[in-house]
């Protein structure tokens, strides 16, 4: 109620400069907010992206073994048929 006194004894001119400051503070704020949110988005995002990386590197390097098994396997077969 005080507020709205003080606001009612100022001319039209520091009223309108009143309210075009609270205007720029909450657009600002506004501003703020949604950068924060970006940056937490992109942090997610960069994240997620690493995770797949390493999710995708882990098939890989468990593939290799088993390639190695069967080229082993394959060896000990030729070399079990030139035996007989």
């Amino acid at each position: 109620v005080k507020e709205l006194a003080k606001d009612a004894r100022l001319s039209s001119d520091e009223l309108q400069a009143k309210i075009d400051a609270k205007k720029d503070k909450r657009t600002k704020k506004k501003e703020a907010l949604k950068a924060q949110k970006i940056a937490e988005l992109e942090a997610q995002a960069k994240e997620a992206a690493e995770e797949a990386a390493a999710e995708a590197e882990a098939p890989a390097a468990e593939e290799a073994p088993v390639e190695e098994l069967k080229s082993e396997e394959s060896e000990e077969e030729s070399s079990d048929d030139e035996k007989k």
